[in-house]
């Protein structure tokens, strides 16, 4: 599986609640490789009861996936899955500093 070769690779790796993305640590990507992706300049809450969002946003950044990692999809589609990346082979990554 996808995780036990993160772990060989020396990766520390952890179940996250589901739905939840995988947090990484912003240090260690370089961002040139990827594609920016703003928010809304006015973002729209989640709950009718906030008023507006405050808080300063974050850009999130595209990457695309290769064919190794379709392959692992693939050949555990048997698995349960947290994320299925069926949406033009694309998922965000959001960055922790």
């Amino acid at each position: 599986m996808l995780g036990e070769a993160l772990r060989r690779l020396g990766f520390d790796v952890g179940r996250l609640k589901t739905g939840t993305p995988p947090r990484l640590d912003a240090r260690t990507i370089d961002f040139s490789q990827f594609t920016e992706q703003a928010g809304d300049p006015i973002p729209t809450p989640f709950s009718f009861r906030t008023k507006a969002i405050t808080q300063p946003q974050r850009v999130c950044w595209i990457t695309y996936t290769t064919a190794e990692t379709h392959r692992i999809l693939s050949e555990n589609r048997h698995a349960p899955a947290l994320f299925r990346a069926d949406q033009e082979h694309r998922t965000s990554l959001l960055p922790v500093d």
